[in-house]
């Protein structure tokens, strides 16, 4: 369990437990990690800091994952906060269901089964028109579109610009949102491209504003 703290920026690889290597969406300060749980119940945990927290989010974050109990975070005002909470007494057993959340925890207790975490998969709006060799129409059915993404790299279906380092989205994700935006430009790309809920996007960073 390594405790110096280590400094990722946005956009910076990180080395994660459950997901090999991924891109960080915002500032984090990494305190503390290591592994937890059984041979037959695997997972890590993590003390995070967020020097310039996303909006509704707190500085500070426990964050513990197994495959029994999904991604759990507890959110607190500062790290100290943090690096004095005692996970297996306060609530081991509460996140495996033997026994009920203290109530002074509910408030900062989030549990999800996302396959991200939220600090690794921010969620863009298309600002502008990408670029491509589909016609314009299509393409312009994206601005206004509300995305999940995977953080960003540039490898993927360009969405823009080939080779262009931008925001990963995985298609099936974006046919989900265009179905819901622009019915029409949905099923155009259904049509031509028959593969597309399979692949992964790459929308060109200039097009997208993180929300």
């Amino acid at each position: 369990m390594p405790h110096r703290a280590e400094k990722f920026r946005e956009g910076d690889l990180m080395h994660h437990g459950a997901y090999g290597q991924l891109y960080a969406s915002t500032k984090v300060i990494r305190h503390k990690y290591g592994t937890t749980g059984s041979e037959d119940d695997p997972g890590y945990f993590e003390i995070l800091e967020f020097p310039s927290p996303p909006e509704g989010r707190k500085p500070a974050v426990f964050h513990i994952f197994s495959d029994t109990s999904g991604h759990v975070f507890f959110r607190f005002d500062s790290v100290e906060e943090v690096l004095n909470f005692d996970f297996n007494k306060e609530v081991g057993a509460a996140i495996e269901g033997r026994e009920p959340v203290p109530p002074h925890l509910l408030g900062v207790m989030e549990q999800t089964n996302d396959v991200l975490p939220w600090f690794f998969h921010p969620h863009v709006l298309i600002i502008d028109t990408p670029a491509g060799s589909v016609p314009e129409k299509i393409r312009n059915a994206w601005v206004g579109a509300k995305l999940p993404t995977k953080g960003r790299g540039n490898k993927g279906v360009a969405m823009g610009r080939t080779g262009c380092r931008g925001y990963r989205v995985a298609g099936a994700d974006a046919l989900e949102v265009l179905r819901e935006h622009n019915p029409k430009a949905a099923l155009w790309w259904e049509k031509n491209f028959f593969n597309f809920q399979e692949i992964e996007l790459i929308f060109d960073a200039k097009v997208c504003k993180e929300i």
